[in-house]
């Protein structure tokens, strides 16, 4: 449906022009420039988690219903953006190496709108936390299925990306199993959250050792976006 409404796959390459010279007003929309190899999973941030973070707050702050309307938002955008990085993963250039960490995001609206969704009910777990927790760990398989190719460039500071869906998987999981459930979830959480917990020790002596060395800076992204840039004009 995206596709279609933006006139096919052409309009995604690097040119910008549709049929009859149009631009593609997404592109337009967004930013004066665009281009299928610059779309990443960071996508999901501001629409998608930050929503679900505002939902959190509403809760907590004692705002469950607007936090009910921003949760809707976050899920629902979530559902929309997920085609646009799939079409970018299926369609597009092969990531750089350099950008490939940006792919840990794809486990942050899952497990984030989980502990959303924990925030804005009360009692046990009902399925749609099932759901999301279930997705959260199927892309969590898909991700350590991937992680050869993934960190090819090795572990840099963009690996940190990981971390926020990880976290909030771990978090999620404990959440459910203190609510009574005593399913799978229950036995898969202590594992999960062993496992969160070596891989953020890992992250963090890594980064450690790339400040030290002064090579944090270096290590970073934002040269392969540079790059695409160059490569656009």
């Amino acid at each position: 449906m995206l596709l279609h409404l933006t006139g096919g796959r052409d309009w995604h390459a690097c040119g910008h022009r549709g049929p009859a010279g149009r631009q593609n007003p997404a592109c337009a929309a967004v930013r004066p420039w665009c281009c299928i190899a610059e779309t990443t999973s960071v996508l999901y941030l501001p629409s998608v988690v930050g929503t679900y973070v505002t939902a959190s707050a509403g809760a907590v702050l004692g705002f469950a219903e607007w936090g009910r309307l921003a949760f809707g938002v976050g899920l629902l955008a979530w559902l929309a953006l997920e085609s646009v990085v799939l079409q970018r993963l299926l369609t597009g250039p092969e990531m750089p190496p350099m950008l490939r960490p940006t792919l840990g995001i794809q486990l942050a609206p899952q497990a984030v709108g989980a502990l959303a969704h924990f925030n804005l009910i009360s009692g046990p777990s009902d399925a749609l936390a099932y759901a999301l927790v279930g997705n959260a760990l199927l892309q969590l398989l898909l991700l350590a299925r991937l992680g050869h190719w993934i960190l090819a460039a090795g572990v840099a500071v963009s690996a940190w990306s990981f971390s926020f869906g990880l976290t909030a998987l771990a978090t999620a999981m404990l959440d459910m199993v203190a609510r009574g459930y005593t399913g799978p979830v229950a036995l898969l959480a202590p594992a999960v959250f062993t496992l969160v917990c070596v891989l953020l020790a890992v992250l963090m002596l890594r980064s450690n050792v790339l400040l030290v060395s002064g090579r944090i800076l270096s290590q970073s992204p934002t040269a392969s976006l540079y790059g695409l840039a160059a490569d656009r004009q």
